[in-house]
Parts: C-alpha cells; sequence; structure tokens
C-alpha cells in the first residue's frame, strides 16, 4: 500500500506566504486606488492650490473608508477561499482514510 502525506510538510510556510501577498496586495491595490482618485496637478497660483488642498480635505476621509471597505471585503473573501480550499484539503484525506477503514472493516463483521 502506497502511504503519502496528509499535511504536506510545506504546508504552514505556503499558508503564511499566501496569506501575507493577499494582504500586501490588497494594501498596494487600495493605495493606488485613493493616489489615482485624488490625484489632481496643482496650479500655480495660491488660491487654486488651496482649493484643490480644501477638496482634499473634504473628500480624503469618504474615499479612505471607500478604499477600506472594498479592501476588507476582498481580504475577507480571499481568506474564505484560501480557509475552505485547506479545509477540503486535510478533510479529503482523512474522508478517504474514513472510507479506507470502513471496507477493511466491513469482511471482519460479516460472518
Amino acid at each position: 500500500m502506497k502511504t503519502t502525506e496528509i499535511i504536506k510538510k510545506g504546508y504552514p510556510g505556503n499558508f503564511l506566504f499566501l496569506l501575507l501577498f493577499i494582504y500586501f496586495l490588497g494594501i498596494t491595490i487600495s493605495a493606488l486606488m485613493l493616489y489615482f482618485d485624488l490625484y489632481r496637478p496643482l496650479n500655480t497660483h495660491y488660491s487654486a492650490v488651496l482649493s484643490i488642498l480644501t477638496g482634499f480635505k473634504e473628500t480624503l476621509l469618504i474615499k479612505t473608508i471607500q478604499i477600506n471597505a472594498v479592501f476588507y471585503l476582498l481580504m475577507a473573501a480571499g481568506i474564505l477561499a484560501i480557509g475552505v480550499l485547506y479545509s477540503h484539503r486535510i478533510a479529503g484525506p482523512l474522508y478517504r482514510i474514513k472510507l479506507y477503514a470502513k471496507s477493511i472493516s466491513e469482511p471482519l463483521l460479516t460472518p
């Protein structure tokens, strides 16, 4: 009978790397969204620059909340997908072990 590993040795490291990758990808995407959403070239006139900065002050909080909401939703979806994937990687072999043990015990139980 061939023996296989139920949980591979590199699983914790790969899982941590994947979570960190999703985290930094979300941070990068949210920073880019904030930059492109709020980017406006500054004029040389003081009053024009002041009005642009006042507009930044008014919209920065709202835009930050929107971007963070999208980021946290994507994080939750990614963690959920990873959780389902890895729970099946653990539960699948355990289910096969259960079926194999049941198939071995059936000839012993029948007279």
